[in-house]
């Protein structure tokens, strides 16, 4: 572009030199610096009178040519300059696309639905459709699998229970994200529910199944993202969903850490490759009452209370294309305070807990990938999914507050049989060593077999997508609970999903 410039200002020079000389002005600097000195002429040839006029012609000419030739090249610069700017815009663009596909997950409006811009705001509304349809060969599991209230052999009346067939569509979801753009950096809002709240399906409850089934409103997701400070609902920085595995059921697989709750989050990039994100987010002392071998959590009902938020962390190194692995940690105060109804008068019991987890996916071959996760600690309780209310065991009759250990671990392999065609195999344990609570009390027998010590799951699904917003999913699924005297209940599942995105 800076060539074409110095060219045209050039051959305005000279055309300007031109037209003096064809004009007839015989100034000496234009003779001297423009004008060559004239050939000698031959001695045999004569001068035309009408040499001076046709040399005016040439020069006329020569000047046309000249102006055309000017023309186009300020035609092409302004091309130029214009290509230029179209390629600089592209460029940005590929740019913006590229530090979007690095954000985390949870803080990516989803890429399904109806967009449109408001001023400088990009707004996303979206969701699915989910159809889950459940047939148990044993006991009934609960619409998405729960584990701690599988019915135990001997001792559970519904564990005789067989052959029950459900279907519901609670984990439809509903979601809205903008994106809004400034000179200091964009500004993210996103907003999911889902209708997996408290449901009545008693027969006398035309909203129950019985009737219109209507399903209550839960909040999923909320929260904003600015300069890598996120405030809101969203899930917890001691999460690693990337290192799970796709199921039908709505749960996934036990051992698992996945838990949504407020916090406030800052995210730094160091390089493409490593990200550390740390996070206050909302406490909640979960534990088990002895006497009546209730779970409680200080969020809903008991003696549970609570005077600093969790604290988490999150390391993660990720290699495009090969894989990622996550190191997290957490730090939280458990504690209670016995009511006025609790057997054993007023009792305050204290303790700090902490977890650890290791997660991570390696591709192998193709899209086909590994996937494990490890997570432990002394009182992590809730962090791990069926690890609710066993953070602690309380007694106020006893006077006595007490962490527990629990282990969670998954791990499995999704295979791509097709582009659109894939399956999953996982197997997953959740342990929670609960040797304190028996000094603590001694329950009667039944109420012993109720005290969950260890859960296992197996999960095998095949997932067939027709076209990109529309899944099928048929999923076999396996589940046993293991109690403090080595009493079991187990279940079996067979479960398809029909999920529709928009």
């Amino acid at each position: 572009m800076r060539h074409c410039q110095h060219i045209s200002k050039y051959l305005k020079f000279v055309l300007l030199n031109s037209a003096v000389i064809a004009g007839g002005i015989t100034s000496g600097y234009a003779a001297v610096a423009v004008a060559p000195a004239p050939a000698p002429m031959p001695a045999t040839v004569s001068v035309n009178a009408a040499q001076p006029s046709n040399d005016f012609q040439l020069l006329q000419a020569q000047f046309n040519e000249l102006s055309k030739k000017l023309e186009h090249l300020e035609k092409a610069q302004k091309h130029a300059s214009k290509e230029a700017a179209e390629v600089a815009t592209a460029a940005a663009k590929e740019q913006v696309a590229i530090t979007q596909s690095k954000l985390p997950m949870q803080s990516r409006p989803p890429r399904e639905g109806y967009k449109w811009s408001v001023g400088n705001t990009d707004v996303n509304v979206g969701g699915m459709v989910k159809l889950s349809s459940i047939y148990d060969a044993g006991p009934s599991t609960g619409d998405a699998v729960n584990m701690t209230t599988l019915p135990i052999k001997g001792v559970d009346t519904a564990a005789s229970k067989s052959g029950n067939f459900r279907m519901h569509a609670k984990a439809s979801q509903v979601n809205f994200g903008t994106l809004t753009h400034t000179n200091t950096g964009d500004v993210k809002t996103f907003v999911e529910f889902d209708f997996y709240g408290n449901n009545n399906f008693s027969v006398s409850d035309r909203n129950g199944a019985a009737q219109v089934n209507a399903y209550a409103l839960r909040l999923r997701h909320a929260y904003g993202e600015y300069q890598g400070w996120l405030a809101g609902q969203t899930w917890s920085n001691f999460n690693d969903l990337e290192s799970l595995p796709a199921t039908v059921d709505d749960t996934g697989v036990t051992g698992e850490s996945i838990i949504r709750q407020a916090q406030l989050r800052y995210t730094k990039d160091f390089n493409p490759n490593w990200r550390l994100a740390v996070a206050a987010e909302n406490p909640a002392t979960d534990y088990t009452d002895v006497t009546t071998f209730t779970r409680y959590d200080s969020g809903i009902s008991g003696s549970g209370v609570q005077s600093m938020p969790d604290l988490t962390f999150n390391a993660r190194y990720k290699v495009e294309g090969r894989g990622h692995l996550s190191f997290r940690g957490l730090f939280r105060r458990l504690a209670t305070k016995s009511l006025t109804s609790d057997t054993g008068g007023a009792y305050a019991g204290k303790a700090n807990a902490y977890g650890f987890g290791l997660s991570g996916r390696i591709y192998t071959i193709g899209k086909d990938s590994f996937f494990a996760q490890a997570n432990a600690g002394d009182g992590i309780g809730r962090y791990i999914y069926d690890g609710y209310g066993m953070a602690a065991v309380f007694s106020a009759a006893a006077k006595k507050f007490q962490k527990q250990r629990a282990y969670g671990m998954l791990m499995g392999y999704e295979h791509f049989w097709r582009e659109n065609l894939r399956s999953n195999v996982a197997i997953g344990q959740t342990r929670i060593r609960t040797d304190s609570m028996v000094p603590i009390a001694v329950p009667t027998a039944a109420g012993t077999t109720r005290v969950t010590s260890k859960m296992q799951q197996a999960f095998i699904n095949l997932m067939y997508n027709p076209v990109a917003s529309v899944e099928v999913g048929l999923e076999y699924g396996h589940f046993k609970r293991t109690t403090v005297d080595d009493k079991n209940g187990t279940g079996d599942r067979v479960q398809m999903g029909v999920t529709y995105k928009w």
